[in-house]
């Protein structure tokens, strides 16, 4: 493999990590999205809520190390 992308993958994702205000967005997020004003919103709004940061280092080490 070539290039330092790597490093540049782990320095990203350190960096949001340690930029997200530590409040449960998840609640903030709910009450700021209706489902009838913004249906299609509302169905993913679970997916946008910052959580933890394990799951996609993790897929991205993975991702690495298979060469992809």
């Amino acid at each position: 493999m070539s290039g330092g992308w790597q490093v540049y993958f782990a320095l990203g994702l350190t960096q949001e990590e340690q930029a997200v205000d530590h409040r449960p967005l998840g609640d903030t997020l709910a009450r700021a999205i209706s489902a009838t004003t913004h249906p299609a919103l509302h169905r993913v709004a679970g997916h946008l809520a910052p959580g933890s940061f394990d799951e996609p280092f993790e897929f991205g080490v993975e991702a690495i190390l298979a060469g992809r």
